[in-house]
């Protein structure tokens, strides 16, 4: 394997065509990682060194890995120097592209570089990637191979979803018939406000209106006001209106929208890749929230899930324990972090040092959880 590394940006533009066919072959699809997301992530958000390593076979010159990384002196506050996946604000994934049949040699190509270029008191950081699919295979089996038997592995479940016979049927088994019965209430009480209307991009419509909608909507609720939507920064604005761009350039994209008397009152944005989909972003107006314009929304996205034949998963990119979408998408999946000491004399010694952390980081939240509680 042959490994380039860039750091500019623009010299990332020549190796998109090779990128995109690493994209359509790899192990674990992730659109995070692909080049119109990754690109305009680079540009906009940005606020730390990044290094792009490409992995390319040394004979026949195919691009067999991509891998975005940065290097930090800090491991959560401790002075230990690491290796890690980038991750922006809006990242939900950061498994690497690693391409179906050159997958092990690309990871170990990975591996190689990272160790030669840390010292012995480091570590090497394998942050937010899929925990349940080809890729945690993998690297359990590269590390077994360089009996890298110390290492930390720390897993949160998110919910998704895997189509059933029917959208009907998946709520029935999922959802409590009370539960329905109140969602179908509030339905019927924003029917009487007006004509409600689910609205799917079309091919034909202004992709920049519906992106403008989009941040509106978002800005009207509580990100508006902790300064935390597109809107609140200009970097954020442009990031977001390239992705949706290119998303749906390369044919990628999904947009529904919940419309009252042709406003819309909920917007929900996802991506495709390979045979699932990424939930990117959703929003609500919050002045509509006593008719849970955002539940129906993901209602009706799962009916429409189930109506798509060629779609067997879909990711909600949704924090653990997410207080909506965790009655409505019955699955989960394992988002893990693996962390390893480089190999060296002080191996032991870090390990210890993230052991101790660890500890201490599970009592302060078993304590600040009980405060909580008792407040």
């Amino acid at each position: 394997m042959r490994v380039v590394v860039e750091s500019d940006v623009d010299a990332l533009k020549k190796h998109i065509p090779a990128w995109n066919s690493l994209a359509s072959s790899a192990i674990d699809p992730n659109p995070f990682y692909e080049p119109w997301m990754l690109i305009p992530a680079l540009h906009e958000l940005a606020d730390e060194s990044v290094s792009v390593l490409l992995i390319y076979d040394a004979s026949s010159d195919v691009l067999c890995g991509l891998v975005p990384v940065v290097r930090r002196r800090l491991y959560h506050r401790l002075p230990i120097p690491n290796f890690r996946f980038w991750k922006h604000k809006y990242c939900f994934l950061c498994t690497p592209l690693l391409r179906a049949g050159f997958a092990e040699s690309a990871l170990a190509a990975y591996l190689d570089w990272a160790e030669s270029n840390l010292t012995s008191w480091s570590l090497i950081e394998f942050n937010h990637t899929s925990g349940d699919g080809p890729f945690s295979e993998l690297l359990k089996v590269e590390l077994q191979r360089r009996n890298h038997h110390r290492y930390l592995n720390e897993t949160l479940e998110r919910a998704m979803i895997r189509p059933a016979v029917s959208g009907i049927s998946y709520l029935e088994s999922n959802v409590s018939n009370g539960r329905r019965k109140e969602w179908r209430r509030q339905l019927n009480r924003l029917r009487d406000q007006g004509c409600v209307e689910f609205v799917e991009l079309d091919r034909e419509d202004d992709l920049d209106r519906w992106i403008e909608n989009f941040m509106e909507v978002e800005a009207s609720g509580w990100k508006g006001r902790a300064g935390s939507a597109i809107l609140a920064d200009v970097q954020s604005q442009r990031f977001f209106s390239q992705v949706v761009h290119g998303a749906f350039q390369s044919g990628k994209l999904l947009m529904l929208s919940l419309h009252l008397n042709g406003i819309p009152i909920a917007m929900k944005c996802s991506i495709r890749a390979g045979a699932g989909v990424f939930a990117f972003k959703i929003a609500y107006r919050e002045d509509f929230r006593r008719f849970s314009p955002g539940v129906q929304l993901e209602i009706e996205t799962i009916h429409r899930l189930h109506q798509n034949r060629e779609i067997e998963w879909m990711d909600s990119c949704a924090e653990p324990n997410h207080i909506m979408i965790d009655h409505l998408w019955a699955e989960r999946r394992t988002i893990q972090t693996v962390t390893l000491p480089a190999p060296g004399r002080f191996a032991a010694s870090i390990r210890s040092l993230m052991e101790l952390r660890n500890h201490y980081s599970r009592i302060i939240g078993a304590l600040r959880a009980k405060r909580a509680y008792a407040s």
